[in-house]
């Protein structure tokens, strides 16, 4: 018998989304290194765009961590959102 790790859940999936988005807001570099394993790899269209490099594929937390303090710097917080209404 395995001591499999149980299959996540829609909940477990809302919870990341909504901790990534309040931890992005905050700018809060290492609780956003919380939500990923050491070894993590990330793979996005906006790391050659934040990091003006090519490969879009980034490995453990030193990669995201440079990746996740650009893409704070240069995202607006909510004071400076225009709300339409």
């Amino acid at each position: 018998m395995t001591d499999a790790a149980p299959m996540p859940t829609r909940a477990d999936a809302q919870f990341v989304h909504d901790e990534w988005d309040r931890r992005t807001r905050a700018h809060d570099i290492e609780g956003l290194l919380e939500l990923y394993l050491p070894d993590a790899t990330l793979e996005s269209p906006l790391v050659p765009r934040v990091l003006d490099q090519t490969s879009g594929v980034l490995h453990g937390h030193d990669e995201l961590r440079t990746f996740f303090v650009r893409g704070t710097e240069s995202r607006p917080n909510d004071q400076g959102r225009v709300v339409k209404g």
